[in-house]
């Protein structure tokens, strides 16, 4: 009982010696503090960075910003008394406009304002538009531009319909630097697109008009693929349960999108580059790729690749697509070299950084890439898988489109 008695003791001289502070204080005063005093302001693209100097007050909560980003709206900022800068943002346009900068109290008892103006530059939503790009291309139209704020955007593309109507085709969100996408499902007929910017505060940029006519394109019939391995392809198939069958070339192009199992997947102990061969059953005049993800930017996802055709095979069986000393295959022709890019800006894989919003998008709508215009009709398709984003020795296609015109259209 006394080493109970002993240990309570020391607690309450602890507490009776501080029951003389007030611990309230300042909570509640409804004096008004000092002002802060301005001490520079940077404008920028839309906003503008107040910096102050804090006065020496202990009655300061926070400080307040007043301002109106646009006709007929005030917006009120606060930051807190332990930071000495404030962001105003989410201007209209560029311009002159006025601000009120307030201490504020525990008591929320605000000072007299400090008034100064500040002039926010041309707004990323009106920036992005005045260099937007909207030109055709194969089944619809692409639209770029570039985003140097990362600002919140959204790009909505329309068409004109026959009584003069415009018909919503998409629109894109994004907070990318680099932005490129396009709009299919368009026939090839010369029409009217309009293409127009806005931000999260609801301002909306002058639409753009373009007359363009989509390249004309069909998606390539994927139930006349058929796998081949011609000398070089040297993949060997994973097996999952072991049954080699469940991870066949066929799940390449069997028309499932769900990106589970099975799926075309080689084994973790082979070496890249490793290249894997379709016979398309018919000529195409190729115009785009598309490749579906069941693992975004990470593990067997292909980072560098090439597209290589042929309109018939080589009848030396022992013939190599490009052999130890470089030579190529002379009955194949390289379409294209590709590269798989996160629309983060990210250059890591995902298992290192994970994946944006905008990654995780592209991967549900699969990447795609457009051939070159003007290439050779091929029946024979090779793709050759120089890296993947982990680095590994493996890839894995859960699906994959191809899309052109027939040969004999």
């Amino acid at each position: 009982m006394s080493k109970t008695i002993y240990k309570i003791i020391p607690v309450a001289i602890l507490l009776i010696s501080c029951s003389p502070v007030d611990v309230i204080k300042p909570m509640g005063s409804k004096t008004a503090p000092a002002k802060v005093v301005v001490r520079d302001v940077v404008n920028g693209p839309g906003n503008a960075i107040l910096y102050y100097n804090l006065p020496n007050d202990e009655n300061l909560k926070y400080v307040k910003a007043v301002y109106s980003p646009r006709s007929g709206e005030e917006v009120s900022i606060n930051a807190s008394a332990f930071t000495d800068s404030l962001v105003l943002d989410g201007f209209k346009d560029e311009g002159t406009y006025d601000v009120k900068l307030y201490s504020v109290s525990f008591g929320e008892t605000c000072s007299e304002p400090v008034r100064l103006k500040v002039n926010p530059l041309t707004p990323p939503y009106k920036a992005v538009a005045s260099g937007l790009e909207c030109v055709r291309a194969f089944g619809g139209v692409q639209v770029s531009f570039s985003n140097p704020t990362g600002a919140n955007l959204s790009v909505s593309v329309q068409k004109e319909g026959e009584n003069g109507e415009w018909k919503e085709l998409d629109t894109y969100y994004t907070s990318e630097k680099h932005v490129k996408f396009a709009v299919r499902g368009q026939e090839p007929v010369e029409s009217k697109f309009k293409v127009y910017v806005s931000d999260h505060w609801g301002d909306v940029a002058e639409s753009r008009e373009y007359l363009l006519t989509p390249m004309f394109e069909v998606l390539c019939d994927k139930s006349l693929f058929a796998g081949l391995k011609p000398a070089g392809d040297n993949w060997e198939i994973t097996m999952w349960g072991g049954a080699s069958n469940n991870n066949s070339l066929a799940c390449a192009f069997d028309g499932s999108y769900s990106r589970s199992a099975p799926i075309f997947q080689t084994k973790a102990t082979g070496k890249l580059p490793v290249s894997f061969t379709i016979d398309m059953g018919r000529e195409y005049v190729l115009s785009r790729y598309k490749f579906y993800p069941c693992q975004g930017f990470k593990a067997g996802h292909p980072r560098k690749f090439q597209i290589w055709g042929a309109t018939e095979l080589n009848p030396d069986a022992s013939v190599v697509l490009v052999d130890a000393l470089g030579n190529q295959d002379p009955y194949w022709t390289l379409l294209g070299e590709f590269e798989s890019f996160r629309p983060s800006g990210a250059t890591v894989s995902a298992t290192v950084q994970a994946r944006t919003d905008d990654d995780v998008l592209l991967c549900q709508n699969g990447e795609e890439w457009e051939f070159p215009v003007g290439i050779q009709p091929v029946r024979y398709v090779r793709i050759r898988v120089l890296t993947t984003w982990d680095g590994v020795q493996y890839i894995e296609y859960p699906e994959i489109d191809f899309f052109g015109t027939p040969a004999d259209k």
